[in-house]
C-alpha cells in the first residue's frame, strides 16, 4: 500500500445555499453573523437595505458547518468538493 499518498486529502466540505429557497432577507439570515471566517456575503438588490442575495465565498469557507446548523430555513447544506 502507498501510505504516502493514502492519507492525502482529496476533497473538502463547503457550504452551499439553495438559492431557490433563500428569501435573501439580511435581518433573517442568522449565518451572516455566525460564520467565523466571514464566508457569507450579502449583496443588495435594487438598492434595498434589507433584500438581497446571500452567497458563500468558497475560498473563505472552512467547512465548519455552523451556517448549516444555524440556518433558520434549513437551506444550507455542506457538500464535498474536490481539491
Amino acid at each position: 500500500m502507498d501510505f504516502e499518498n493514502h492519507n492525502k486529502i482529496k476533497s473538502r466540505l463547503v457550504a452551499s445555499i439553495d438559492q431557490t429557497q433563500c428569501c435573501g432577507m439580511k435581518s433573517y439570515c442568522t449565518p451572516l453573523g455566525k460564520c467565523p471566517t466571514g464566508a457569507f456575503v450579502w449583496s443588495s438588490v435594487a438598492n434595498s437595505s434589507e433584500k438581497g442575495i446571500i452567497s458563500i465565498d468558497e475560498e473563505k469557507c472552512n467547512g465548519c458547518g455552523i451556517c448549516a446548523q444555524t440556518c433558520a430555513c434549513g437551506i444550507i447544506k455542506m457538500i464535498e468538493t474536490p481539491l
